[in-house]
Parts: C-alpha cells; structure tokens; sequence
C-alpha cells in the first residue's frame, strides 16, 4: 500500500512538470510556425513590389502611359481642387501627348478654372526628356499649346507606388500641381 502511495505522489508530482515542458514545446511550436509564415509573407510582398516596379519601368519606357490625376493646386498656396471626372488626363503615348486637364488661369485674383484639351504631335513637344532615379522617374517636357505661351510639364513618379505628381508652369499664369496615379494606355 505504502509503495502505491509513493508511486502516486511520485506520478503527481512528475505530471506537472511534464504538461509544462509539453506546452513550452507546443508554444515554441507556435511561435516557430508564426515566425516562418511571416518570413515568407514578407517575402513575397517583397517579390510583388519588385515585379511592379518593373512593371512601372517597363510602362514608362513604352511611352503608352497615362497619368490620371486626383486632385489639383495653383501654387503657392493656392485652393485645392478635387478631381472628379474620370476622363481628366493627361496621356504619353507613341506619336503624340494627350493633354485634358483643368487648369487654374490668371495671375492674380479672381482665378478661373478652365480646362486645357490638347492632342499635340511630337512636333509640338519640345525637350522631352525622361530620367530614371533612384525609385522614381522624371518626365519633362515643354510645349506652347497652340498659344503665346510656353508650358513646362514635369511630371515625378514613383515606381513602388505608382503615385506620380504633375507639375505645370507656364510664362503667364501661376504653377499648377497635380496628385494622381500612373495607368497603361486607355
């Protein structure tokens, strides 16, 4: 009876520390799993960001790209503008540059928001110019318009997020910039 009595105090005592190197184990398991599966998530949005950074890369060389704005502000300081209308855009493809943007005109108030709708030939885009940078883009350009006054366009992207602002200045009116995104030819 005694030897029963030892043998249970001794299986009592011996469970306890058994369960706990069972769930340290089981825990560490766990954690081992947690560990690699985020490992190989960060791997592949790492992986992702890469193939669309070649994407971008490959989207503005083509020169078949639009640049689709969000919103717009006459500079410096000027009323920020937000852009609803879906055909707003300003198009870089083979050939030609596709220009329809609001602009905001005038160079001192009131200001007037009117629209510039251009389809201009290679031979009315002068000193178009692309660089490639360190995870960006810069796109410069300049053209008259069919008018009196010279426009510069430079427009900045950034090829992990496909943002990209617009800028436009011009000899009479105000700096215009513009917040959107970069797409494939629409």
């Amino acid at each position: 009876m005694k030897q029963l009595i030892l043998t249970l105090l001794l299986a009592l005592f011996c469970l306890p520390g058994t369960q706990a190197q069972t769930v340290n184990s089981s825990a560490q398991n766990k954690q081992q799993l947690r560990m690699d599966r985020r490992e190989d998530r960060e791997k592949q949005r790492a992986v992702r960001t890469a193939d669309y950074v070649r994407y971008m890369d490959s989207l503005l060389l083509s020169h078949n790209f639009s640049f689709i704005p969000q919103n717009f502000q006459r500079q410096p300081a000027g009323q920020f503008h937000q852009i609803f209308n879906p055909n707003f855009m300003l198009g870089i493809y083979t050939g030609w540059v596709d220009l329809y943007l609001p602009y905001v005109t005038g160079s001192f108030p009131p200001y007037q928001i009117t629209v510039l709708n251009y389809s201009l030939p290679n031979s009315s885009v002068q000193d178009y110019k692309a660089v490639q940078g360190n995870g960006d883009w810069t796109i410069t350009f300049s053209s008259q318009l069919f008018s009196a006054y010279t426009y510069n366009f430079t427009l900045n992207v950034t090829t992990a997020t496909g943002g990209a602002t617009l800028t436009i200045a011009s000899d009479m009116f105000n700096t215009v910039v513009y917040s959107g995104q970069i797409t494939a030819y629409r």
